[in-house]
């Protein structure tokens, strides 16, 4: 897709243009990654300069978004355990949970701490709220929900109506701030095999990658944005292999580490989102249609409560940014 279709695709120009109003100058002799030492500041200042600002043909369909339905070779690299497990492994904790108990744990918070399946886990009415009811920081939730049985399901099996699946992979270049402080989000979307209108779940992995160069600006994440118009040059095997190098081990000559590592998801950084629609609080007939859809965010926290005093991930329940300061809006958008 040539820029002059931006129009036409505004997204597209987004993610590979973004970077081309910035000023490059600031990265001074510091160079950007992989460069050769010795040549001009200036000179690579201007080369960098015309590289954000070339035209590149890409197809949306292997740069910017690859799903199930178009790419399904990319999928099969993204299986839910593997991702857990990338960020148990980068996170140290493999001799304290397994990839089937964080994902259990994390959905027991949808459990009432009575009666949940992991007793120590977090969970929705850990806090309430003034007039007692449960809350997160103060905005009432509803507690329990029907997708706290998934802290007894096993997402792994094909075979369980509660598998879960990716079915996108998604580019976001841009997302990343003008001033380059991050490149951008690198998102896996999964889906849980549905049993009907009120049985599906949707959640969504959004990593932000860090700027290993933050002090030469946009400039220095010139190579993720060069990685994913690529893409678009390589047939399907070629492009699996390279979405797995680029989520489990980065772009090193370029300073990158893995997009799947938990300091990615947590505080300060990317956040994963969920898209419920399970039933409604309480149990059946309690509520209208309406009701059953939910939307919530956690962070990836890493934690000392292991069952051996070690450290293990934990997904927290937080406040998406709108609301942490709109306090007059709790009601209005009380989950």
């Amino acid at each position: 897709m040539h820029l002059r279709y931006s129009s036409r695709f505004p997204f597209a120009a987004a993610v590979m243009c973004a970077a081309a109003s910035a000023s490059l100058a600031a990265c001074g002799d510091a160079g950007a990654p992989g460069e050769v030492a010795g040549i001009d500041a200036e000179e690579r200042a201007a080369e960098r300069r015309q590289a954000l600002s070339a035209p590149l043909d890409i197809e949306p369909l292997r740069s910017l978004i690859l799903t199930k339905v178009t790419d399904p070779q990319a999928m099969t690299r993204f299986p839910l355990e593997f991702v857990l497990n990338q960020l148990i492994m980068r996170a140290g904790t493999f001799d304290e949970q397994t990839a089937l108990d964080l994902y259990r744990r994390w959905w027991d918070f949808f459990n009432k701490s009575v009666g949940a399946q992991f007793p120590d886990a977090i969970h929705c009415d850990d806090q309430t709220n003034s007039e007692g009811l449960p809350a997160l920081n103060g905005y009432p939730i509803s507690c329990p929900r029907w997708e706290g049985r998934l802290a007894t399901s096993d997402p792994f099996d094909q075979d369980s109506p509660d598998f879960v699946e990716p079915i996108a992979v998604v580019n976001r270049f841009d997302l990343a701030p003008l001033d380059g402080s991050h490149c951008g989000e690198y998102r896996i979307v999964y889906a849980k095999k549905t049993a009907g209108i009120a049985d599906r779940n949707l959640f969504i992995f959004e990593a932000q990658l860090p700027n290993p160069h933050p002090e030469c600006g946009l400039a220095a994440c010139l190579p993720v944005a060069e990685f994913w118009a690529r893409l678009s040059t390589l047939d399907a095997a070629e492009r699996a292999n390279e979405l797995e190098t680029f989520f489990t081990v980065g772009l090193l000559d370029a300073g990158f580490g893995p997009v799947l590592h938990p300091d990615n998801l947590g505080r300060g950084t990317g956040q994963i989102r969920t898209n419920q629609f399970m039933g409604p609080p309480g149990g059946p007939g309690q509520a209208q249609l309406g009701q059953i859809w939910q939307l919530r965010e956690f962070k990836i926290a890493k934690t000392s409560d292991g069952p051996n005093g070690g450290a293990r991930l934990t997904f927290k329940p937080v406040l998406p940014p709108s609301l942490v300061d709109a306090p007059a809006r709790r009601t209005e958008h009380a989950a």
